[in-house]
């Protein structure tokens, strides 16, 4: 039998060798140092982790160290986090660390408010996504989310409607999907493109196929 570690045998009852979330879901904040320590040990020691986390806003620094430590971790394959941020101005922090994953091949992110850098970011730094959905707010309008996606050569499904990158940040879209060889779906629904933005998209998909 798997000898437990300190850390968690002063947290988990010591008849039980699950995950350590099974028994504490109840727990809203993480604030304990010992806590945190063990919720650490039990992201590195897990493999294949998938998670998903919706609602609130983080209270302290220890929520953006929690998320850091998933990152950092050496099994997250796949992240989802919807409206957490919001409001709170932490969400941009974590994007480095999701840029720097080396086992992260799925990330979702729905209205977080991580800034208008976010895509570009992540796109020339990583290099391990193949699916990414940056939702609501998360793209910028100078285009230099276009610019990271020309060079992107991993990423096979891209979904980012609902960023409102216009005709300028969409004709550096259009541009990057002549460019880009990987992808094979893309979703830029409800970027507030005019018809010119519409038709340079069409003649860009001509031209490609996804």
């Amino acid at each position: 039998m798997k000898k437990k570690s300190p850390v968690l045998e002063g947290i988990m009852p010591l008849n039980l060798g699950g995950p350590l979330f099974d028994y504490t879901s109840h727990i809203k904040t993480v604030s304990n140092d010992k806590l945190q320590e063990a919720i650490n040990i039990w992201f590195k020691t897990s493999k294949n982790l998938h998670l998903e986390v919706i609602g609130a806003c983080p209270s302290s620094d220890l929520e953006v160290k929690f998320f850091k430590a998933l990152c950092e971790g050496n099994d997250l394959d796949s992240l989802a986090l919807s409206y957490y941020f919001r409001g709170s101005g932490k969400g941009g922090v974590l994007v480095n660390a999701f840029a720097k994953s080396s086992t992260l091949t799925s990330l979702y992110f729905f209205d977080n408010a991580i800034g208008k850098n976010a895509l570009s970011k992540i796109l020339y730094k990583n290099t391990t996504l193949t699916s990414l959905n940056l939702r609501d707010r998360s793209l910028d309008p100078e285009g230099e989310g276009g610019k990271a996606l020309a060079r992107e050569r991993h990423v096979n499904l891209l979904d980012i409607p609902d960023n409102q990158i216009g005709d300028e940040g969409g004709k550096a879209f259009t541009e990057a999907l002549i460019q880009n060889k990987t992808l094979t779906s893309l979703n830029l629904s409800y970027n507030q493109l005019d018809s010119e933005g519409g038709k340079a998209f069409t003649n860009a998909l001509n031209k490609i196929s996804l």
